[in-house]
């Protein structure tokens, strides 16, 4: 029921949503809660648009349009602030956790091995992605685009964290000294 709903909105909000819960480690279906969302909304807005009718005497149609467009950007905006606050999280901790990496790779780790090691419980949502990254490197997913390293990029609302994968992405295959 609700998926029928949601396809009502147009796509761009649908895969939003799917981002930022991508972001915030949430797995429900983008589609059934938006459907959800926007169910909850027209009711709870037909609601509100009522009482602000007999009680102040309020246009019925705009209470109704705005608690509806407020409810919803209300809805988002905490999934956004959520995924913000992980994503500052992650560029202030990804210094230490490179430097771990780097560590563990002039120790004698290999890449996949050093990158798994170095998540820890103090990295927050950086020690899933890390310890992912370096299951998906054991299971022969490339370094390359679209491999192992961009597919962490991808799930972290992080700004710094597509910049250092970039040099170990390239100097796997070339050879090079791996802890630089």
């Amino acid at each position: 029921m609700y998926e029928r709903i949601s396809s009502f909105l147009p796509r761009p909000i649908i895969d939003e949503l799917r981002r930022q819960f991508i972001y915030n480690h949430i797995y429900i279906d983008e589609r059934k809660f938006a459907g959800f969302m926007v169910l909850f909304t027209l009711l709870l807005s037909a609601g509100v648009s009522v009482i602000c009718q007999y009680a102040f005497g309020l246009n019925i149609l705009l209470t109704f349009i705005a608690s509806a467009i407020g409810l919803f950007a209300t809805a988002y905006l905490l999934l956004r602030m959520s995924s913000e606050s992980k994503g500052k999280f992650v560029d202030t901790i990804l210094p230490d956790a490179l430097q771990l990496i780097a560590s563990n790779m002039r120790s004698g780790l290999t890449t996949e091995r050093s990158l798994f090691v170095a998540g820890r419980p103090e990295f927050g949502p950086l020690e899933a992605e890390l310890k992912a990254t370096g299951r998906r490197i054991m299971a022969g997913i490339p370094l390359q685009a679209r491999g192992s390293l961009q597919g962490s990029a991808r799930m972290l609302p992080c700004t710094a964290l597509p910049l250092p994968s970039i040099p170990l992405s390239l100097q796997r295959p070339c050879g090079s000294s791996r802890a630089g």
